[in-house]
């Protein structure tokens, strides 16, 4: 991936990332976790991370495409379609009609 211009990226720390969410309506929780590099160590921002919140749809929507843009292929459509998924109960979200845990 390359960058637009050869400027410089502004880098916020951990404490400037979560200042952002505290002005925000209602309950908030994040946990951001970069795994080192070559040339990055680790970073981690965080605020009220063990605070469990549902996300709904925007949530699933990011997974959605984020796993179709790594699935991408020539064959993306058959690949999808011979991969047979397990629907038990570790596939439920909490609150859901439709995707409720087996009894």
């Amino acid at each position: 991936m390359t960058r637009p211009t050869d400027k410089p990226v502004a880098i916020l720390s951990p404490d400037q990332i979560v200042d952002l969410f505290h002005p925000l309506p209602g309950d908030a929780a994040l946990k951001i976790l970069v795994p080192a590099s070559a040339r990055r160590p680790e970073f981690s921002a965080q605020l009220n991370p063990d605070t469990m919140l549902f996300t709904a749809s925007a949530n699933k929507t990011f997974v959605l495409c984020e796993a179709l843009r790594q699935a991408d292929s020539p064959n993306v459509a058959s690949d999808l379609e011979a991969k047979k998924l397990t629907l038990d109960s570790s596939v439920w979200s909490f609150g859901s009609h439709i995707f409720n845990p087996p009894q």
